[in-house]
């Protein structure tokens, strides 16, 4: 189905996935109006990446949906790989503990397909396909169709490999023989290649892996994925590091509260210029290490291990913004630093562009029989600034300057205060974890200004730190 269709939202979207939506949800929480287009007429049933790592459960945390997520979703079995010798158990995925800083370490989920909510499927087009572009402002999630792409002018720069192909196929099985507490393998990547279509689909899988006790029922999804490498804003990586998804939903929160600012006309265009500036060193990085390990599992032998490594960087925890010209940070520090686009947090220290990280153990000052943690604190439509101190009443007087419900104030001390104080939340930090995982002195005045995208936006002593942030970021 193909209509022109004429768009009295604020913001239209192209794609209906997890990144769109995800885009589109932020910005409803930001008051602005959207309407997504997909020329599918039903959401898609069947898989959405490979894997979610921990730094996206924590968006979807600030999303607000992190619980559909949870129970729709599983945790990744090991891989049971059959080969001519033999078979052989491949853990495919080492999990991380859960800290107070990082609360998600364990639950990295696998296939979900809770990529829609009441909110979202009330301001979707779907069975319409985009036939006319009039607008001045379209976000194209789904990869950038083609159409979208050669209308705008848009390059789409990349390499996609001969021969590493392969087919995604979401299928019944009526009578599973088989232990579901792993993932079946057949075959090995590197010695045969297959082009499927769908009604072969059931004996290729009966040649490869003589299992034909195995009966199938309908083919819910049959997707061919090509294995391409985008050096691109727009991006497109190998399924081997299942790591497309996991990088769409942080673009799509890193743009969402800057495009809602703009918009709203309390923030300068160029705030949009930060998107590419911050995202594309990031993409960049991720797109050469999904590259590495398409190379490790296309090659023979590449049923092993080495094409499963997953290290630090994949968890996303380490994604940073600190090179970033709107970020703040008085840290002082010798000499110039190296910027890895994803090893912040690693080595115990904590800076400007970093991700923020959680702190349970709260205690409301006004009610001490309520407890939260920071990230029941942070939001997707306003600035958190943490004030550790309880005597710099110049920051929270300097905050009340701001638009309403742009900034929310929390001051954080480590023990109750004698007096009042005029903010937001006053908050005990009960089990010392808000001035442990900042790297707080006690008896230091820090302000700690947190995006709406739960990044930490400026790390600065007093007010002149605090206004030189907001100043790049509101009108």
């Amino acid at each position: 189905m193909t209509a022109a269709v004429l768009i009295v939202s604020d913001y239209p979207f192209v794609g209906g996935g997890p990144s769109g939506l995800s885009l589109a949800l932020a910005l409803i929480q930001n008051g602005v109006s959207v309407r997504v287009i997909d020329k599918l007429p039903t959401f898609r049933v069947g898989q959405k990446g490979s894997g979610i790592q921990p730094r996206i459960l924590e968006l979807y945390k600030l999303l607000g949906v992190l619980p559909d997520i949870q129970k729709k979703a599983g945790i990744p079995q090991p891989k049971l790989q059959y080969t001519a010798e033999g078979k052989t158990k491949v853990e495919v995925l080492a999990f991380m503990e859960d800290t107070p800083d990082r609360p998600y370490g364990k639950t990295d989920t696998k296939k979900s397909s809770a990529n829609t909510s009441p909110n979202m499927v009330s301001q979707s087009k779907l069975g319409t396909e985009l036939a006319v572009l009039s607008n001045n402002s379209l976000t194209a999630q789904k990869a950038l169709t083609a159409f979208v792409r050669k209308t705008l002018g848009l390059t789409f720069l990349g390499e996609t490999r001969k021969g590493d192909d392969l087919v995604v196929g979401d299928i019944h099985v009526k009578k599973p023989l088989l232990d579901r507490t792993v993932w079946h393998v057949w075959g090995e990547p590197g010695t045969k290649a297959c082009r499927l279509v769908e009604k072969n689909l059931s004996s290729v899988f009966y040649e490869t892996s003589g299992r034909t006790d195995i009966e199938f029922g309908d083919l819910i999804l049959d997707l061919p994925l090509s294995l391409t490498r985008l050096q691109d804003s727009a991006h497109v990586h190998s399924p081997t590091g299942g790591q497309g998804l996991n990088s769409g939903i942080q673009d799509s929160v890193n743009l969402a509260w800057k495009l809602a600012l703009v918009q709203k006309g309390l923030a300068p265009q160029s705030l949009l210029d930060t998107y590419t500036q911050e995202r594309i060193p990031v993409i960049a990085t991720m797109l050469n290490k999904t590259s590495e390990l398409l190379t490790k599992t296309f090659q023979p032998g590449g049923a092993s291990r080495a094409g499963w490594a997953r290290g630090y960087e994949l968890r996303q925890l380490g994604v940073n913004y600190r090179a970033s010209p709107v970020i703040v940070d008085e840290t002082p520090v010798e000499g110039e630093e190296a910027v890895d686009p994803y090893q912040s947090g690693n080595d115990g220290t904590i800076r400007g562009g970093d991700r923020a990280p959680d702190a349970p153990g709260l205690v409301f000052v006004s009610d001490s029989s309520r407890k939260t943690s920071l990230f029941d604190v942070f939001g997707s439509s306003y600035h958190t600034v943490l004030v550790f101190s309880n005597e710099n009443t110049a920051v929270l007087d300097a905050l009340k300057s701001y638009p309403a419900g742009i900034v929310k104030s929390v001051v954080i001390v480590p023990h109750r205060p004698a007096g009042t104080i005029s903010t937001d939340y006053v908050l005990v930090d009960g089990d010392g974890y808000a001035y442990k995982h900042y790297k707080i002195a006690e008896k230091i005045t820090k302000v700690v200004v947190v995006r709406p995208d739960g990044i930490i936006g400026a790390l600065v002593t007093g007010v002149d730190g605090l206004k030189r942030y907001f100043k790049e970021i509101l009108v």
